[in-house]
């Protein structure tokens, strides 16, 4: 073999190493392959197509491996598009197999769906299978005797995978069943009852239709802790009886206000009507004088009104006198 032959046959081996080289780099040739030998047939073109967008190519096959594998039918396409969604198709999957080992009708649409609107569709799933307990806070209400009753609930949940799409969470539930107590509480004739008996309460929860619209349903409410607590209304009763009584001070002290301002006003009357005498009094010399002068009253005339008038004080100080009681001494009974 020439030398000529030899360097011919090298550059050619040269070329189609670089040829070969080239494409795996240039094209996802490693991944096609490996796709074929694992089964998975995926097109060149979908490759490419995976390879111009941002996604990590071996994530995206290891998923439509892993896809197919579960015999679940999620294309290249599909997971790309849920992926760009803000979906976990690693979440759809495993939600798919626990269904499906545990007998549960979930489609693949279904759980694409629930995990793009924001829930845990693993979780979900799971509370299918093991059901969810939740608690609810202390709720306080007051029976028809005024007697505060405090209870605390624990519920129990299951998901409803036909309801997981739009149905409000376990918050919703909670809420419901607490107003639910607090009515049933409300309605309950004495404390007593409640104290003896809460399973009333929990069974007439159970008999409202308190999980409509949600995705869970309520398999069971059960009480955790009944307490006895404040008699309310012997407090409100303590306190109305309070302001009454502040009330009628208060009427008391007005009145006895509007009294003091009218006895003032009486004093001041009479203080008036006093000093007006005590003026008239103050003409009378005067008018006797004009008389006398006029000649309309003589000497014995004045005289005789003045008599009258000692005559008048003498028999007054005299009456004044005699209704005294005596103030007799032991002297003056001596026998």
């Amino acid at each position: 073999m020439s030398l000529g032959t030899i360097i011919a046959i090298i550059v050619v081996c040269a070329v189609a190493a670089i040829t070969i080289a080239l494409l795996f780099l240039l094209l996802p040739l490693k991944h096609y392959f490996k796709l074929r030998f694992s089964g998975a047939k995926v097109s060149l073109k979908d490759l490419q197509k995976i390879k111009n967008t941002k996604e990590n190519i071996n994530t995206i096959t290891s998923l439509f491996v892993q896809a197919k594998n579960q015999k679940v039918k999620f294309s290249i396409d599909e997971i790309l598009a849920h992926r760009s969604a803000g979906g976990s198709v690693e979440a759809v999957l495993r939600a798919l197999e626990i269904a499906k080992n545990a007998d549960i009708n979930l489609s693949v649409s279904l759980a694409k769906a629930i995990d793009l609107s924001g829930k845990n569709v693993v979780e979900t799933v799971q509370y299918c299978l093991n059901p969810k307990i939740v608690e609810s806070s202390i709720v306080s209400a007051m029976s028809k005797n005024g007697v505060e009753v405090k209870m605390k609930l624990s519920i129990t949940l299951k998901s409803n995978l036909r309801r997981a799409l739009g149905g409000s969470n376990e918050d919703t539930i909670i809420a419901r069943v607490e107003e639910a107590c607090i009515s049933a509480i409300g309605t309950s004739e004495s404390h007593t009852i409640v104290a003896e008996n809460p399973d009333a309460i929990t069974d007439s929860i159970m008999q409202k239709d308190l999980d409509s619209g949600s995705m869970f349903e309520i398999l069971s409410v059960d009480c955790v802790s009944c307490e006895i607590g404040a008699n309310i209304k012997a407090k409100l009763d303590a306190e109305a009886a309070e302001n009454q009584k502040r009330i009628k001070v208060a009427e008391y002290q007005e009145e006895s206000a509007k009294n003091a301002a009218k006895e003032q006003e009486e004093k001041v009357r009479a203080q008036e009507m006093k000093t007006e005498l005590a003026r008239q009094e103050a003409e009378v010399p005067k008018a006797f004088v004009r008389a006398l002068n006029e000649g309309k009253l003589s000497a014995m005339d004045y005289l005789t009104i003045e008599n009258l008038k000692s005559d008048t004080a003498m028999r007054n100080a005299i009456t004044k006198n005699s209704t005294k009681t005596p103030d007799f001494d032991d002297d003056d009974f001596d026998f």
